[in-house]
């Protein structure tokens, strides 16, 4: 028995990983109001400080460089110590520097608190993706992240009616008491995770915490049907087995590991998509209000933008899973349609549709954020999940710090110059995700790969067992891998 069929067949969906849910939807709830406010508060500490371009960009870097710090540090931490003290922890350090605004005088101050700030940002943003997708059963987990990743556009709206109420302008209003209410829902998130939600008991088995493991099995099994039976000698039995298999030395929770075997391949393209991802979604958002403010558009202008990513979940739930789509095929198409609306945007340029048009690119790079927290999810294993997500996240966020001083520049020269930078940058993820050797949908998290080597005696593992050995179409275009790797596999059986 795998733990993906102790979660189907035992664990169930049910009242606790509702509750758990809407918990894990308010961290990431707070992660688009920083997005947001940092966004807004740059243009009016412009106005009020009387400082240059490139001193804002870069504060906006400083911001970005903390999340890549982050992100990168939550997998050391949360594949050693747990989610859910790293969610506890870190949605109090938010609160806490959330506040800490009131006290910035000073550029330098700003710029700390800023690292601080991105810093938390960072750090949560990949604990609720792998806390829900190892809680919740497989046939719900595509949507499942897509709901959780959701959460991040609605923040962003509740950043921009935040706004309305402190800012009188792009250029001015009370930022202080706009920070200091954004602090509230990390409070929440502190008390409820504190006092509800349970150790992910995936992470306590793959780290060999097997009884404290099935404790926590057993309280939720009972908290979903209070007449369930707890797990068996048997049951536990096989768990341990399979674990013994899963979870072995080869695979040690450290950045070497991504690039181990066929890892390797998988990795450098996700970051690809990670690094260009970020640097078009984040600098968009950091650009628009200075292109707004100069264009004379109001906050409604902006919320028009943000609110081109509401409707993007209900695209996403149902491509997410869709055979001919998935994660891997609508990433493809997302980044292409982005490009496209993107060079319609720079063609634009102020006229009277640019809000609209922004909206829409921002509808697609929405999607395919909504494609890569499954895909980059699934594919790495528990032992190494948190890392891989997290490094994802931390080279997505070197895009994000990088940008503001290329589009801070060229908006000097021309204003709407920045886009045709987004068109060139979706391309290039266009091209990385074109040539993704397989799909997850579908997959298990933790399947034993079948090892296969080659001539030269390079090892290979078949990642996508259900798909390369039991269901051997003809490959897609692109799928040279998963066409060698199937031949690899017939040899062996």
């Amino acid at each position: 028995m795998s733990f993906d069929d102790l979660v189907n067949l035992r664990i169930k969906l049910g009242k606790y990983q509702y509750i758990a849910i809407a918990i894990l939807v308010m961290v990431d709830l707070n992660d688009g109001v920083q997005l947001v406010l940092m966004s807004f508060i740059n243009p009016i500490i412009k106005a009020e400080w009387h400082i240059s371009s490139t001193e804002v960009a870069t504060l906006t870097s400083l911001f970005y460089l903390g999340t890549a710090l982050g992100s990168c540090c939550t997998g050391s931490i949360a594949d050693r110590y747990g989610r859910k003290i790293a969610i506890q922890y870190s949605s109090l350090a938010l609160f806490l520097i959330s506040n800490s605004f009131v006290l910035v005088k000073t550029v330098g101050s700003m710029g700390f608190v800023r690292v601080l700030y991105g810093f938390t940002y960072g750090f949560s943003l990949p604990l609720t993706t792998s806390m829900l997708s190892e809680i919740i059963p497989i046939q719900y987990r595509g949507k499942g992240l897509v709901f959780l990743n959701f959460f991040v556009s609605v923040g962003k709206l509740v950043g921009c009616i935040l706004a309305m109420i402190c800012l009188d302008s792009f250029t001015s209003g009370n930022w202080k008491l706009m920070m200091m209410l954004s602090s509230i829902s990390s409070l929440f998130v502190f008390i409820a995770s504190s006092s509800y939600l349970q150790e992910s008991p995936r992470f306590l088995l793959a780290t060999g915490k097997q009884e404290e493991g099935f404790d926590i099995i057993d309280r939720i099994i009972k908290i979903n049907d209070a007449q369930a039976p707890v797990l068996s000698q048997e049951e536990k039995d096989s768990l341990k087995a399979w674990s013994s298999q899963v979870y072995n030395k080869e695979h040690q929770a450290s950045i070497l590991a991504l690039f181990q075997d066929d890892l390797k391949g998988i990795t450098i393209r996700m970051w690809i998509c990670w690094f260009m991802e970020n640097a078009m979604y984040f600098g968009q958002l950091v650009i628009m209000p200075f292109i707004l403010g100069q264009s004379k558009k109001t906050f409604g202008s902006y919320f028009i933008t943000i609110l081109g990513e509401a409707p993007s979940i209900f695209l996403s739930a149902y491509i997410v899973d869709h055979p001919l789509l998935g994660r891997r095929n609508s990433l493809t198409i997302c980044f292409g349609l982005s490009m496209v609306f993107h060079f319609f945007c720079y063609l634009q340029g102020g006229g009277s549709y640019l809000s609209l048009l922004t909206s829409v690119a921002r509808f697609f790079m929405k999607q395919c954020y909504a494609m890569l927290y499954p895909f980059s999810t699934e594919v790495y294993p528990t032992i190494v999940r948190t890392v891989g997500f997290g490094m994802c996240g931390g080279v997505g966020r070197v895009g994000a710090t990088l940008i503001p001083y290329l589009i801070f520049t060229l908006i000097d020269i021309d204003l709407y110059s920045p886009f045709l930078v987004f068109t060139f940058t979706s391309l290039f993820a266009m091209i990385s995700s074109y040539t993704f050797p397989f799909c997850t949908r579908g997959r298990q998290l933790d399947h034993i790969p079948q090892k296969a080597v080659d001539k030269q005696g390079h090892v290979h593992y078949i990642h996508d067992e259900k798909h390369l050995v039991h269901n051997q179409e003809t490959p897609t275009p692109g799928n040279d891998l998963e066409m060698k790797l199937i031949n690899k596999s017939q040899n062996y059986h």
